[in-house]
């Protein structure tokens, strides 16, 4: 039975595989990974989608905090050389940030004192009007080193990027239109390409990705439903750990066949998206090289000599001494047959 698809998920085998694209502004804090990929180790739907949204809050406040940064340095740039001054003698962000916690109790403090009610002995002085905007700003001014509202911050807009069309998203549409064995299959190649090359857009694809995915699966395992200690089957590793356990376990590697299929099917798949998602199929000219093993033709009995007698036996013995004396006796009969006429 197949899992229900989780956004933000692939499924490879039982289990639920983290698959969630990293913005490319905040890429360099991930090592340069265009995305975050990683076992969720779970069969159950609902736990997947949990956890899906608890990495995408993370990959969220990092986005936000890199924008919070640019803008801040944005504005940084626009001040005047005074301000600028200013603003590093107070020790960038990190010191103004630091003096408005060391002021605040002091002016929360100063605004109860104001709120309290006079003894009722006193006159109550008439409070002066103040607006809105001032009473909820108890920080004086003066005492700020840019000054009043040299510092604002917009927040921030939430903009998708848009995310590159995929032979994985194109694959999505082509798969109502196969039976379920050729839709596996389907989904098991894809996912060896995909592991390869990385999610490249469908319309950046070219006959040389084609050609070099083909040339490197010379290494994956034949038996791709072979366990590993822990119960992994060798068909949910990585690409580059299904070769290296071919290797290591000194597996029988793919046959050319089945390498012939995998190219087909994934040129089955690129052809159905053209014209809709691309003017050309560019891997429609392309021919796998197939390396046919040399038939080695078996050696042709040298035929013995049929009268050898050291390899006679009891059996050919009898038979050649049968063959002889049919033959003398057809000499005889022809021999009195002629001495009759005569």
């Amino acid at each position: 039975m197949d899992l229900p698809k989780v956004e933000g998920t692939q499924v490879r085998g039982k289990v639920y595989h983290l698959n969630l694209r990293i913005k490319p502004e905040i890429q360099d804090l991930y090592g340069g990974k265009s995305h975050l990929r990683g076992s969720l180790r779970t069969s159950d739907p609902e736990v997947a989608r949990r956890e899906v949204q608890r990495r995408r809050d993370e990959l969220h406040e990092k986005e936000q905090e890199r924008v919070r940064q640019a803008e801040v340095e944005d504005l940084v740039a626009q001040l005047s050389p005074e301000q600028r001054a200013a603003y590093d003698a107070a020790g960038g962000l990190e010191g103004l940030l630091e003096g408005f916690e060391q002021k605040r109790p002091r002016a929360e403090a100063s605004a109860q004192d104001a709120q309290a009610p006079q003894p009722a002995t006193q006159p109550q002085p008439a409070e002066p009007a103040v607006g809105h905007e001032a009473a909820s700003d108890p920080i004086d001014n003066d005492d700020w080193p840019l000054g009043d509202g040299a510092l604002t911050f917009a927040p921030a807009e939430d903009e998708d990027e848009e995310k590159p069309f995929t032979l994985a998203d194109l694959l999505e549409e082509y798969l109502p239109t196969l039976e379920y064995e050729a839709a596996e299959a389907m989904r098991h190649i894809v996912r060896l390409f995909t592991d390869f090359h990385g999610d490249i857009a469908y319309d950046e694809l070219t006959i040389a990705h084609l050609d070099e995915f083909a040339e490197a699966a010379r290494g994956l395992p034949a038996d791709m439903m072979a366990k590993l200690g822990d119960g992994t089957y060798v068909r949910d590793l990585p690409y580059a750990e299904m070769v290296a356990w071919t290797v290591h376990a000194d597996a029988r590697a793919i046959s050319e066949t089945t390498r012939f299929q995998y190219v087909a099917l994934l040129k089955e798949l690129m052809l159905c998206g053209v014209p809709r998602y691309r003017r050309g199929d560019p891997w429609s000219e392309y021919r796998l090289q197939i390396l046919r093993r040399e038939t080695v033709e078996p050696a042709t009995k040298k035929s013995s000599r049929r009268f050898a007698p050291s390899e006679w036996t009891f059996s050919d013995a009898m038979m050649r001494l049968l063959e002889v004396a049919i033959i003398v006796f057809v000499v005889l009969v022809f021999i009195l047959l002629w001495q009759s006429r005569t």
